[in-house]
């Protein structure tokens, strides 16, 4: 009688691991803005005696600087008030995804300028996986997906919680190098 109660809570256990389930909506910790509920960053970063002409300038610079064809980057330009930039960011991948390598995305980001300050916003991510059916899929498509229609094993459940965190962590990095490049300039006195 025991071995058989033994075998049935080993065959139990067996196949809860097998199965699989849809993601939770929390088990998906992303930054998402409760009134469009899209993975969003914004912030408005203060940049004291700096005109709204010469943050325009510093923006436009900076995508110069990081994409290798920023007119085909630049959405929007109306200088001194707003730029509007679409460009392809690489983000690396460890085995702990079940991805290794790096993954390509779309990076909206939409500045706004005053004198003194600028505000940014990115939203509407895509993932860019050229000649893939995939390939300009936004992060909410992905979303969904994992909530609603593919059903994953707990290990790729894990494998997509962190790789949710690489992503975070990789945008985080991007707007890191964005706002060092925005802050207000060293006095140069040489």
């Amino acid at each position: 009688m025991r071995t058989s109660v033994v075998l049935v809570l080993m065959l139990w256990s067996l196949a809860a691991v097998g199965q699989k389930r849809y993601m939770k909506p929390e088990e998906l910790n992303m930054p998402l803005n409760p009134e469009t509920g899209l993975w969003t960053y914004t912030e408005v970063v203060e940049v004291p005696g700096v005109s709204a002409t010469d943050l325009y300038n510093k923006a436009k610079a900076f995508f110069f600087n990081q994409f290798n064809n920023a007119d085909a980057v630049i959405q929007v330009d109306d200088p001194g008030k707003l730029l509007a930039a679409k460009g392809i960011v690489s983000i690396s991948f460890g085995p702990s995804t079940g991805f290794q390598g790096s993954g390509r995305y779309w990076i909206p980001i939409e500045i706004q300028f005053k004198d003194g300050r600028y505000r940014y916003e990115v939203k509407n991510i895509a993932i860019s996986i050229p000649g893939n059916p995939l390939d300009r899929t936004s992060i909410e498509q992905m979303r969904t997906m994992y909530m609603e229609k593919v059903k994953l094993s707990e290990k790729q459940i894990e494998q997509a919680k962190q790789g949710i965190v690489v992503m975070d962590e990789g945008f985080k990095g991007f707007l890191a190098t964005f706002k060092k490049a925005m802050q207000a300039p060293k006095k140069d006195d040489w």
